[in-house]
C-alpha cells in the first residue's frame, strides 16, 4: 500500500493496457547507466504482475553483475551464457 507499490501498479497498468488488442508478453527494463533502478523496477514489476495472477519470469541479462539474483537472495547455479 506504499507510494512505491502504487507507482509500480500504475506502471504495470500503463504498460499492459496501453494496447488492449495485443497482450504484452515480454518487457525489457534497461537504462544507459548503472544505479538508475533497473533491478528494483524489474523485480517490483515482476512481483506486482505475479500477485495480479500473471505468469512471470525475470531474466537477469547482466553478464558481469547479476543484481537480481543478489537482491532476491538466490545463488545461481549457472549464468546466462551457460544456459544459452
Amino acid at each position: 500500500l506504499s507510494a512505491f507499490g502504487e507507482a509500480l501498479r500504475s506502471l504495470r497498468a500503463g504498460v499492459f493496457y496501453a494496447s488492449p488488442d495485443r497482450k504484452v508478453k515480454v518487457l525489457a527494463v534497461t537504462s544507459a547507466l548503472a544505479g538508475e533502478g533497473k533491478t528494483t523496477t524489474a523485480i517490483g514489476l515482476a512481483r506486482i504482475s505475479a500477485l495480479a495472477g500473471s505468469k512471470t519470469v525475470i531474466v537477469d541479462c547482466d553478464l558481469r553483475r547479476r543484481s537480481a539474483t543478489h537482491c532476491l537472495g538466490i545463488e545461481a547455479e549457472k549464468g546466462l551464457t551457460e544456459v544459452l
